[in-house]
């Protein structure tokens, strides 16, 4: 529990302190990831990938449901943003995050939860 508090304090603090637009902030419960989104840029890190696009681009905070793509340059994986609790530990945090990445044995899903790092 501790280390997942710790790992969120560090993915707000590494972002820059001015922004044009909210952050999203993400961790993957399944398998582990961590995934950052501002506008049209995604970075998704899961055995070290990269920073990919997003379309469309990331909506403000205050949306029920989001349904983007993430794209690389091979394909397009389906991403949703749904503004429902998600328990990490003992943390709830206030969105949940799918990734569905095609892989040699069919979709693999990617669940984890959100929270935005809002404007000071």
């Amino acid at each position: 529990m501790v280390r997942i508090g710790l790992l969120l304090a560090m993915l707000a603090a590494s972002a820059p302190a001015v922004a044009s637009e909210p952050e999203l902030l993400c961790l993957g419960l399944s398998p582990k990831f961590v995934l950052t989104a501002r506008g049209a840029e995604v970075t998704f890190d899961y055995n070290g990938d990269g920073t990919y696009r997003l379309e469309p681009p990331l909506r403000p905070p205050g949306m029920a449901y989001q349904r983007h793509d993430l794209v690389t340059r091979a394909a397009r994986w389906p991403l949703s943003l749904d503004a429902r609790d998600c328990r990490i530990a003992t943390l709830v945090l206030p969105l949940r995050v799918e990734v569905r990445v095609p892989t040699d044995r069919g979709v693999q899903r990617f669940l984890g939860c959100c929270l935005w790092k809002t404007l000071p």
